[in-house]
């Protein structure tokens, strides 16, 4: 079943900082937002944070050897979008990813 937008802002921003149910704005990070608020699938500025971290993450899970291949995947096709795709591909990418995450945490 696809996931709605707002499924999918609310797990890139619960892969984030937050605070209570507020949000941590990552371009300043001192902002709360709700959910609604939320601009990862718009903002560069935003997305861009979300990868870094899904970035330094996915080398560590690499280096140790857990599920590299899958890894090494998800993180080259985000960079990918990011560099040669629109930002919704870019949103889209990384949301497969830290889905990917959170299913190693199970």
């Amino acid at each position: 079943m696809e996931k709605s937008l707002q499924d999918k802002l609310e797990a890139m921003a619960r892969f984030m900082p937050r605070s209570g149910v507020f949000f941590i704005d990552p371009t300043n990070g001192i902002t709360l937002c709700a959910v609604g608020d939320l601009q990862y699938h718009t903002s560069y500025d935003w997305l861009h944070r979300v990868w870094e971290k899904f970035r330094d993450l996915t080398a560590i899970d690499s280096a140790i050897g857990i599920n590299l291949m899958e890894c090494i995947e998800h993180r080259d096709r985000i960079r990918n979008a990011l560099t040669d795709g629109t930002i919704s591909e870019a949103f889209e990418a990384l949301y497969q990813g830290i889905e990917f995450v959170n299913g190693l945490k199970r």
